[in-house]
């Protein structure tokens, strides 16, 4: 009777984790056709790492993928499959900061840099790309509520959100950042709107 009831256990989990696959399959996102992210250049234990991350049309981030300097190897495929299963993660619903928080902290028998700087593994390096990732992110959403400079008739910036003081700059539009999306471009406040000139960025708030 023990042995019977312990079947039906197995069955019923089998069962129950058969419907939560399922269920997480159906609100996977579909990956658009085009997709927009930037590279992050991290130092590692095994060399080089660059860490791709590309967001949806929301600015949400979307996949990782994670590439080592050197070609080949065991460490560069464990790269990859880190990649695909963060890149899965975040096309079930899992928040990017708490993979952030999984990945960070992971130590192997070699690390490189000191400090605040200090890499501990392969993993951590790219928890590490993915905070840089997040703080920039978070850093923009800052410069949108605290307020931004915009452009008046004398050719005078002034704080329409925020503090409301005065701030004067040169030029037609305020600075406030590197783009989120490319890396490249400054963020520029225009007609309400936070805009990269060089891959076309843009959010409104």
């Amino acid at each position: 009777m023990h042995v019977r009831s312990l079947e039906l256990e197995q069955v019923y989990r089998e069962h129950e984790d058969q419907d939560r696959t399922a269920a997480a399959a159906r609100h996977k996102r579909q990956r658009p056709t085009i997709l927009r992210g930037r590279t992050l250049k991290m130092s590692s234990p095994l060399g080089d790492l660059y860490v791709t991350i590309n967001e949806d049309e929301g600015g949400r981030a979307f996949e990782v993928f994670c590439t080592l300097g050197k070609a080949g190897g065991a460490a560069t495929a464990d790269a990859e499959a880190v990649g695909r299963l963060i890149s899965l993660a975040l096309r079930s619903g899992i928040p990017i900061s708490a993979i952030r928080d999984q990945l960070r902290g992971i130590s192997s028998d070699r690390a490189v840099g000191v400090g605040p700087s200090k890499v501990l593994s392969l993993p951590d390096a790219i928890g590490q790309a993915i905070e840089q990732y997040i703080s920039e992110k978070e850093g923009v959403q800052e410069t949108l509520s605290l307020g931004a400079v915009v452009e008046t008739g004398g050719g005078q910036g002034q704080v329409v959100q925020g503090h409301g003081h005065q701030s004067d700059f040169l030029g037609s539009r305020a600075h406030i950042g590197s783009c989120p999306d490319c890396g490249a471009g400054q963020l520029s406040f225009e007609e309400g709107c936070v805009k990269c000139h060089i891959c076309g960025y843009s959010e409104c708030g």
